[in-house]
């Protein structure tokens, strides 16, 4: 292309020649993310704002065996700290304030995170952090302290059970105990803590989701959520599809333990009876809207507590037995949306 040719010739396009998208052919790619790094002095700050997302790892080092992501990206590469530390820089002479690491464990290898965290505490970027965190592999002090000391300030913690015998079913090598004590750190730190539940997953019975529920209660993370279980048939654990009793997928399914349909049921059950934690919704708004919001000038608190008002009102509007009270929260919630002075949006559509 550099050449004057046109891209039909490169691998992994996709291009409009002549009014019709086509697709150039398909080839694995093992892109070397320090050669690959990207050039943010090509952007204008006007397009960035004042919240970025930068990858320094590609794939997972663990194998859930309900996710296909490490299969798909092939084994765990990583940028060096100082290829990080350079697209850092770059990205706080542009004005970003806030960045999202959407590598999918942030903080593994341990030694490795410790080591972007001290890169952060000496550049002094004056950065907000977000991440992915295994709560479960933080296993000192160090590891909180320094990512507080960095600019955490909020993580998003695939929790997926509460439930010993669940997490040993999705081979998530992590125990209740690990998670109990990672969320106190965070929380103990004033990092913002969420976590993401997994409901109807083989081996999941009333009795883990009751275990679930007591976990989220007496952990109380700041913020929550809870959805059925999406049976990928790409995953390993379709592998046991015969052993389990697994049959359809998506979000039609049913195996040994549980259907989707109950799953479903389990998870509006678990809304009534999670107190101690505030819902996030998931569909267009996720953990990751809370940068975004930061970056407009609407703090956690306003978030949180305009959320809890949501909440609170999804109760009595869903079972119509309270009518009195949920126009209260609906004015109560219209007031707080009104007093918000945030940014408008840079872009519609």
């Amino acid at each position: 292309m550099r050449a004057g040719a046109g891209p039909a010739g490169v691998d992994n396009v996709i291009h409009c020649p002549d009014g019709e998208w086509v697709r150039t052919r398909r080839r694995p790619e093992n892109n070397d993310l320090d050669a690959c790094s990207i050039d943010w002095s090509g952007f204008s700050p006007d397009l960035i704002g004042t919240t970025a997302q930068l990858r320094t790892a590609r794939s997972c080092a663990f194998k859930c065996s309900f996710c296909d992501y490490p299969a798909r990206a092939g084994a765990l590469a990583a940028a060096s700290v100082d290829t990080v530390r350079h697209e850092l820089r770059a990205l706080a002479e542009l004005g970003v304030r806030n960045v999202v690491f959407v590598d999918d464990t942030f903080n593994v290898p341990p030694r490795r995170f410790k080591d972007l965290c001290r890169m952060m505490i000496e550049e002094d970027l004056g950065f907000n952090w977000y991440s992915y965190f295994r709560c479960s592999n933080a296993r000192d002090e160090e590891s909180f302290d320094l990512a507080a000391e960095s600019g955490c300030a909020g993580v998003f913690l695939g929790i997926e059970s509460g439930d010993s015998d669940v997490l040993a079913n999705m081979n998530k090598l992590a125990q209740d105990s690990q998670y109990r004590t990672g969320i106190g750190r965070l929380k103990e730190r004033g990092i913002v803590t969420f976590a993401s539940i997994i409901v109807g997953f083989p081996g999941e019975t009333e009795k883990s989701v009751a275990n679930t529920i007591d976990f989220l209660n007496e952990t109380a993370p700041d913020l929550w959520r809870a959805q059925a279980w999406w049976a990928n048939p790409r995953s390993p654990v379709y592998g046991q599809k015969e052993l389990l009793g697994i049959e359809g997928e998506a979000y039609t399914w049913s195996h040994y333990s549980m259907s989707s349909k109950e799953a479903a049921g389990l998870t509006d059950e678990m809304y009534e009876r999670v107190t101690e934690s505030v819902w996030l919704p998931l569909y267009d708004f996720d953990f990751w809207s809370l940068p975004y919001l930061d970056g407009k000038g609407m703090g956690f608190p306003e978030l949180r507590e305009l959320l809890r008002t949501s909440q609170e009102l999804m109760g009595p509007r869903n079972r119509g037995d309270d009518p009195v009270r949920a126009a209260a929260l609906e004015r109560r919630l219209a007031d707080g949306v009104s007093a918000l002075e945030i940014e408008p949006a840079r872009f519609t559509y």
